[in-house]
């Protein structure tokens, strides 16, 4: 396929298009998650986005489709460890308050059971 639509000046006009490679007539990065592209933004020159950007101009469509499965994985291990560290002393608090609550009515049935039998 030959890209020849394009209007003058713009640089792709019989340009060979390899349809599992994005090239400089192609959208470069077109299937990459709005997340990777936000953190590849992020990273900016000094912190690996140029890099990163640059590898995935190279990369095929299921490249990139592996790239957003990887992401979306680590998104989902991140946001559970983030719930678990925030739930799980939460949920800690609450049993130890739970057992110590039950300890202070178990004492107080009993403080109530002697007053009772001192009462008759």
């Amino acid at each position: 396929m030959v890209v020849g639509d394009e209007g003058p000046g713009d640089g792709c006009a019989g340009v060979a298009v390899v349809p599992d490679r994005a090239g400089p007539c192609q959208d470069p990065l077109a299937g990459l998650s709005p997340a990777l592209l936000q953190q590849i933004a992020e990273a900016g020159i000094e912190g690996g986005g140029l890099e990163t950007a640059g590898a995935l101009l190279q990369a095929s469509s299921s490249e990139i489709k592996s790239m957003n499965g990887l992401q979306s994985q680590s998104t989902s291990a991140a946001d559970k460890t983030t719930s678990d560290a925030v739930y799980k002393n939460a949920i800690a608090y609450q049993d130890k308050l739970v057992k110590s609550l039950t300890t202070q009515r178990t004492k107080l049935g009993t403080a109530m059971d002697k007053l009772a039998a001192a009462m008759e």
